[in-house]
Formats: structure tokens, sequence, C-alpha cells
């Protein structure tokens, strides 16, 4: 059985990767918010079923989310300008700007 505190740093994460999944590519693929609420749906059943079935863990302090933060900080700035590309050059505004002319291809 693995230790408590890696226990929840692997949780911490899969929420993490989730929602980078979710910012970053979810303008190309917006279907992915509805695929995630479904494997949390199924992934709070287990959670439910492990507390009913397991020890209960002694609690412990804790003084925030650590790095995670961090990566949510860092995650949320790219896809704020990952998304705005991709909205800006799916667009026709850079063709009216003469960013772009199909001519020149």
């Amino acid at each position: 059985m693995m230790d408590n505190d890696t226990d929840i740093s692997v949780e911490q994460m899969n929420y993490v990767m989730q929602f980078g999944y979710i910012a970053l590519f979810g303008t190309a693929f917006p279907i992915a918010a509805f695929v995630c609420l479904c494997c949390n749906f199924f992934l709070i059943k287990a959670v439910k079923n492990n507390f009913e079935y397991s020890k209960r863990i002694f609690p412990e302090i804790s003084l925030g989310i650590g790095q995670f933060m961090t990566m949510l900080d860092i995650l949320s700035f790219g896809s704020v300008i990952i998304n705005c590309g991709l909205v800006f050059f799916s667009s026709n505004t850079y063709r009216k700007m003469g960013i772009y002319d199909p001519k020149d291809d």
C-alpha cells in the first residue's frame, strides 16, 4: 500500500492534469470537459467505496496545495494564450488584418 502523502499527491496531480487538458485543449475538443466529468463521476464512486471499507487516516493540517498551485497558475496563463491563438487563427481576423493572404501560397 502506498504512503498516504504519496497517495494524496498522486490524486492532486491527476486533477491538475485534467485541468490542464481541459484548459489547454478545451477549445479544440469541447467534449473533453464532459469526458472528464464522466471519469470523475466514476472516480468519486471508487473513492466513496474506498472510504467505506478502509481504515480512517489520521488528519493533518496543511498550509495549501504546495507546488500544485504554481502548476495551476502556469497552466491558466498558458491556456489563455493558447486559446486566444486558436480562436484568432481559426477565424478570418488575421486575413482581414493582412497578416496572411491565401494568394501567397
